[in-house]
């Protein structure tokens, strides 16, 4: 008979053994712009059945990043990659050790602010959505499937007008040692729409050459500058900066430091930018709680308390709101990707991202203290 796991038991997985899971792949060798790792890299090729096939693969080292993309279909064998290294991310589609002409974008935070990053949408978005609600007093099924051992949730996905499509149910099995998803299926209508399937691979020495252009790059400055301390970046920004007195166990700070305009927010960016942003990351292995703060401006101000500023185009979630102090907090959860927390204090704009409920998330929230009050 099948048993359901304990509460406590997925929080010691996701403190202990997504932390192992990075150790793997310690740290890279090679400097500049160039990244060929000489450690044993973190792989995981992803099957799409239906609608072709895609490999994706991640290593990850000191202060670096690369997630590399094949795509055959139609019948073409379509590459891409990103780096990630510091405060420079490039994106760019070709072989990896002759890129054609792609995106780099320079003084980056490693992470995007707002709950979005590389590994979430490649490797771990799925899982995200399923251990938040573990923590908010769920439960996974533990059972077998192919003769593996596996934990097992469900989501609910609503019909999508935008994309045309049923609602439906999506299964995700994760693996019980890295909460890492093993395979994604959505069945809408009574029909498989989306089969993912993840497995490890073996590293080959294309995987790791190291990449470079040999075509035009566009070019972006986001102008982000990491700070020794958060109390550094309230002395260089004009706006009230906050730092939570308390963040879950087992997460460290990562980095702080600001940006003079926000990033993009909402579907297809139809946010305002805001003029200026400050972005606090903590990480635990694989799992990481972001902090954003903008000053307000009238529209952003506006969007702000009517809309979701992580929605993305096309997709649903499910809000509520919690209180954060005296302010009222929105929480979402979508299908995909990292639950998130927004709220406005007066003039100034928060997010807080991670995979936690509403609750655990508000206590952080409400635990912001002023920096260099």
């Amino acid at each position: 008979m099948a048993l359901r796991t304990a509460v406590a038991a997925l929080l010691a997985v996701a403190t202990t053994a997504l932390a192992s899971f990075t150790a793997t792949a310690a740290a890279a060798t090679g400097t500049g712009p160039d990244f060929a790792p000489s450690v044993r890299p973190s792989a995981f090729s992803v099957q799409l059945t239906e609608r072709g096939s895609a490999t994706t693969m991640h290593w990850r080292g000191h202060d670096r990043m690369r997630v590399l993309r094949w795509y055959d279909i139609d019948p073409v064998d379509e590459r891409t990659f990103t780096d990630i290294h510091a405060n420079t991310e490039r994106n760019a589609s070709g072989v990896p050790a002759a890129a054609r002409a792609g995106f780099l974008a320079r003084n980056v935070a490693s992470t995007t602010p707002d709950g979005w990053s590389t590994l979430d949408a490649e490797l771990m978005g799925y899982a995200w959505p399923l251990i938040a609600r573990v923590r908010s007093g769920g439960q996974l099924l533990v059972t077998t499937a192919n003769g593996r051992r596996v934990l097992r949730g469900t989501v609910r996905l609503s019909a999508n007008e935008c994309a045309a499509l049923a609602r439906g149910v999506r299964t995700v099995d994760l693996d019980p040692a890295t909460l890492v998803p093993r395979r994604i299926t959505d069945r809408r209508g009574g029909a498989v729409e989306r089969d993912i399937r993840i497995a490890p691979r073996a590293v080959r020495a294309a995987d790791v050459a190291p990449a470079r252009v040999t075509g035009r790059w566009q070019v972006r400055d986001d102008r982000f500058t990491r700070q020794a301390s958060a109390e550094a970046v309230a002395a260089a920004v004009a706006y009230p900066i906050s730092m939570p007195s308390s963040v879950p166990a087992g997460f460290t700070l990562r980095h702080v430091g600001s940006a003079p305009l926000g990033g993009m927010l909402g579907p297809e960016g139809y946010m305002p930018r805001s003029r200026g942003v400050f972005f606090a990351k903590w990480a635990n292995g694989l799992e990481v709680l972001d902090l954003t703060i903008r000053p307000a401006r009238s529209t952003l101000t506006r969007d702000w308390d009517e809309n979701d500023p992580f929605g993305g185009e096309c997709s649903a979630s499910s809000q509520r709101d919690v209180q954060v102090g005296s302010a009222t907090a929105h929480y979402a959860v979508g299908e995909f990707g990292s639950p998130r927390l927004w709220w406005r204090d007066g003039t100034t704009l928060y997010t807080l991202s991670g995979p936690f409920s509403a609750e655990q998330l508000a206590a952080v929230a409400s635990s912001l203290v002023g920096v260099g009050d």
